[in-house]
């Protein structure tokens, strides 16, 4: 592959030429080297992907020449050149580690041939590293995806990135977006000090530069850093690093740091900053993805702690509540019996409806207490549904007729009788009755309609109201919820009764539904099997 970098070592200036003349002529890069210090040196210098040698040169070992090299860098192959009478040392040269041999004299052809060969040689087991070190990777992913807690991922992805890179130094740090800086949130091999205390904006030091130019850094001999970075290196003892930024699409997760120390001399391979690379990314999702389960976790807590504190309330509210609301009912109904004159029994009545409908409010707090609980339970009988609807209208009756309202009852007397609880019945209807009266202005319709078939029996109320954005129909049965803020200010309650009348319709293992035209009306309808004995 053309534009490949080899290191040829030989004293010999007309090995040299020749060798340089062959090879350039087919696209590579030569750098000459006249000593195995300095082709130490150069190879420490910069990276090459093929070490040409000749044996007869005047380095006075040249097996130890390549073994320093690949000391530095373990993927670089190598060709060996030697006279036929130095065979014993070119076969020593093969069994540790070169990768092709060229007899003296040789051709154009032949030299080529043997460094093509060993260069493909070197891109396969480049390529076989690489896979080796994706094919774990699939399985870390879904150990990654699989933790939710951010603490034990960090301290897990750390891990993994030691045990295969051979680290011996780890962090990894994570951007704050309201400060707008890193810090350290696990690590391995370093001071818990310095963990505490390590704080890195954007474009400061190694890491801040990383996450600023989102790309991946390595520092070794190699690749020689720049001055500030040797400092660091060589403040923190570091032989070699690699640093790779954890962006997850266009967001800064943070940044995964790795390094060796000086007692270690042989740096970071290729294959570790692709794996490190691939690992960040997936590493950089699944640190998203634990950080919004921890939120979604946090808010459900707090969401449990203050339905708690509610159910508290109405427990209290209801029970404190109850007794003087009954002496308050009983006293007024007692004035009621005595006061003859229009205008107090006016204020009685006005005392008398207030209590009623306080009394109203405690009562479907107490059976939403007792509906979410599970402490409600069904008696059930034969009803007449009839029956049960007029009873529920001839309660309400009163409210219509205040608002000049006309309700429609179509309800056949040959309906078969219904197996339900006839109270609780009478409480779904009250409540969708009721609804529909006070949503519906001055003047208006509400109708009453039931069908039977051999399954179910089907109950709807339409009314002539101001409707339902369609928005909102999704949450009307929801636990408090009302419709809208000029709705809530016109017409008062604790947004319970819809969602109790839906409760008490599947206590019944029956189906509540709405529907809406915004301006024209809503209808609720609900279905109860006509088989509920049989089915309890």
């Amino acid at each position: 592959m053309a534009g490949e970098r080899i290191l040829i070592i030989d004293d010999d200036s007309d090995f040299l030429d020749v060798s340089a003349r062959i090879l350039q002529g087919r696209g590579y890069q030569l750098t000459p080297s006249t000593s195995a210090t300095e082709a130490v040196e150069k190879a420490r210098q910069g990276r090459y992907d093929l070490v040409l040698t000749h044996l007869n040169s005047a380095a006075p070992d040249g097996l130890a020449v390549l073994r320093d090299i690949k000391l530095l860098d373990a993927s670089v192959v190598s060709v060996a050149v030697t006279g036929p009478c130095d065979l014993n040392a070119a076969l020593e040269h093969l069994r540790s580690g070169a990768d092709d041999l060229v007899i003296e004299p040789f051709s154009a052809r032949e030299l080529t041939q043997a460094v093509a060969s060993a260069l493909e040689k070197g891109r396969t087991q480049k390529e076989n590293t690489r896979l080796r070190a994706l094919i774990p990777l699939y399985e870390l992913s879904l150990s990654f995806m699989g933790m939710t807690r951010v603490d034990e991922l960090l301290s897990e992805i750390l891990r993994v990135s030691c045990e295969e890179t051979g680290a011996e130094r780890a962090s990894l740090m994570l951007w704050n977006e309201k400060t707008e800086t890193l810090t350290i949130q696990a690590a391995i091999g370093i001071p818990e000090e310095i963990v505490q205390s390590t704080v890195v904006r954007m474009g400061e030091g190694i890491s801040g530069k990383v996450a600023q130019r989102r790309r991946s850094l390595v520092l070794d001999s190699l690749s020689p850093p720049d001055e500030e970075f040797r400092k660091l290196m060589k403040l923190n003892q570091i032989s070699s690093a690699i640093c790779v930024p954890l962006t997850a699409g266009d967001e800064l997760i943070g940044v995964l740091n790795l390094s060796k120390l000086v007692r270690d001399e042989s740096p970071f391979t290729a294959g570790s900053l692709e794996f490190c690379s691939v690992l960040a990314s997936q590493a950089a999702i699944a640190i998203k993805n634990a950080r919004l389960f921890e939120e979604v976790e946090q808010a459900y807590r707090e969401v449990k702690r203050l339905d708690e504190a509610k159910t508290k309330f109405i427990n209290v509210a209801s029970h404190e509540l109850r007794t003087p609301l009954a002496v308050l009912l009983g006293h007024a109904q007692l004035m009621q019996e005595e006061q003859t004159t229009d205008v107090a029994q006016q204020h009685i009545q006005a005392i008398i409806k207030s209590a009623l409908r306080l009394k109203h409010l405690l009562t479907d707090m107490l059976n939403l207490r007792y509906l979410q609980t599970g402490a409600m339970e069904l008696d059930l009988r034969p009803i007449m549904i009839r029956e049960t609807i007029q009873a529920v209208l001839d309660d309400v009756s009163l409210l219509a007729t205040e608002k000049n309202q006309t309700i429609i009852s179509s309800v056949s007397e040959d309906l078969p009788p219904l197996w339900a609880d006839d109270g609780k019945l009478r409480l779904v209807l009250s409540n969708l009755i009721s609804n529909a009266i006070k949503f519906t202005p001055r003047g208006g319709r509400i109708e009453i309609a039931v069908a039977a078939d051999q399954e179910e029996l089907n109950v709807s109320i339409s009314d002539t109201g101001v409707g339902i954005p369609r928005e909102e129909l999704s949450r009307l049965f929801d636990p408090f919820y009302q419709v809208g803020d000029s709705l809530r200010r016109e017409h008062p309650g604790l947004g319970l009764g819809l969602s109790i009348a839906k409760e008490l319709v599947e206590l019944h293992r029956g189906r509540i539904r709405v529907s809406s035209e915004l301006g024209k009306g809503s209808t609720f309808s609900f279905s109860l099997s006509r088989h509920l004995r049989a089915l309890n």
